[in-house]
């Protein structure tokens, strides 16, 4: 059984050697992306009684640039909806194209590390690892979500913490990739997995998308114009079966 550990530990050092020196550095990374603005192409910024604004990802251009720097994507959606029943919900989408960056990176940018590393907490009672959202008017099925809801405590002026309730999604060449319950952690599995798929091949196209708001998530199951927002959504990447920009380019 020693022996056993000790050659699997081995391996997975030696694995991690190739990532680091070889595999990284062989990532092309694009100096200009070439998919800037494709993500508004394909979520309309107003349909039927919904409308929306642009929303940057700082309180200024220092930081916008070194938000961007982190997550090295190659084109971002970060929108507010104000629905006709006055709700207002955030679409926030990042677009990884082929070979842009490792799947061990893009995976970390999500709700469970970025949030909570930043002082966030999750309620784990009301935590959902398989969420589905139904559509009845389509005979397509949408990928399951992650479903949390995060709050940050604000002190002891305030009743109460502040909390956002989030679905997310990442979806790596068209599949859902599979967090750890938690998520708090890489997972030595998923870490060795993708080395072994892709030593010798580029990063494949991803996508992350997060929906949010100051309300139970559940209230929009039956809202209309959240419902198209999802076909739109599903029509990109999250329909079962979809094959993500690079597929239907083929």
């Amino acid at each position: 059984m020693k022996s056993f550990l000790t050659v699997l530990l081995a391996t997975v050092s030696i694995l991690g050697i190739y990532f680091v020196f070889f595999a990284k550095n062989n990532i092309k990374r694009s100096v200009e992306s070439t998919a800037v603005g494709y993500l508004k192409t394909q979520i309309p910024d107003k349909f039927m009684g919904a409308t929306s604004v642009e929303k940057e990802l700082g309180p200024n251009e220092e930081v916008i640039r070194a938000t961007e720097k982190i997550l090295n994507v190659s084109d971002y959606l970060n929108r507010e909806y104000t629905l006709s029943n006055g709700r207002k919900i955030t679409l926030y989408i990042s677009y990884w194209e082929p070979a842009k960056e490792p799947i061990e990176q893009a995976s970390t940018h999500n709700p469970d590390r970025c949030w909570i590393n930043n002082g966030w907490k999750c309620n784990d009672n009301t935590r959902r690892l398989s969420d589905e959202i139904v559509l009845p008017d389509s005979p397509k099925k949408l990928l399951p979500a992650r479903y949390g809801e995060y709050y940050f405590d604000l002190g002891s002026a305030y009743k109460k913490p502040y909390t956002r309730y989030v679905w997310f999604w990442f979806i790596v060449d068209g599949k859902p990739y599979e967090y750890t319950e938690d998520n708090r952690f890489v997972s030595p599995k998923m870490w060795l997995k993708n080395i072994l798929t892709y030593m010798d091949k580029k990063a494949p196209e991803m996508y992350f998308i997060r929906i949010d708001a100051d309300f139970p998530l559940d209230a929009l199951r039956s809202d209309k114009e959240f419902q198209r927002l999802m076909k739109y959504l599903g029509d990109m990447i999250l329909f079962e079966g979809s094959k993500g920009r690079i597929g239907n380019a083929k």
